[in-house]
């Protein structure tokens, strides 16, 4: 199995695509789709179809090490990311515990029956709290989110499907 730790806020979103947006209150076209929370009117589609790329060339799963999982369900998710074109599957998130977003995402692959085959992390945040995972992050910039550099970064690291 091949897995991206996600984080949403610097990967899925970025400055550049709020100066997008333009200033609050939003305008209609950049609501969310129908029957998304409103709260997912800060995801990027293009970011999101990024990701896609990595699923579809790499054949991996996505595990959520975003705070966004405290907010929402794991189907909310899903169903809100697949209504922007997701082509992934959500298999879960990391635990809540230990404080650290690396020890977190260090505790989930531990506690799998067998660890990933490889995986990615694909987050903005400063690389000293990773810890031992901090070899396998793809660090992305809040300025610009997910970009198409991270994407090849991503699938050399995962390996092609069929690899």
């Amino acid at each position: 199995m091949k897995v991206i730790f996600l984080d949403f806020d610097g990967v899925l979103n970025s400055d550049a695509y709020f100066e997008k947006l333009g200033p609050l209150p939003r305008k209609q076209e950049h609501a969310p789709p129908p029957g998304v929370p409103e709260d997912f009117a800060q995801i990027d589609a293009e970011a999101v179809a990024r990701l896609s790329v990595i699923v579809a060339r790499t054949g991996a799963v996505v595990v959520l090490s975003t705070t966004w999982r405290y907010l929402f369900d794991l189907d909310v998710i899903e169903s809100a990311l697949a209504a922007f074109g997701f082509v992934g599957e959500i298999i879960g998130r990391t635990p809540t515990d230990p404080i650290q977003r690396g020890e977190q995402i260090a505790a989930w692959i531990r506690h799998q029956p067998s660890p990933p085959e490889s995986y990615v992390v694909l987050d903005d945040d400063d690389v000293d709290i990773l810890g031992e995972v901090r070899d396998r992050l793809i660090k992305t910039d809040f300025k610009d989110g997910l970009q198409d550099r991270h994407v090849e970064t991503a699938v050399a690291l995962l390996g092609v499907t069929g690899d």
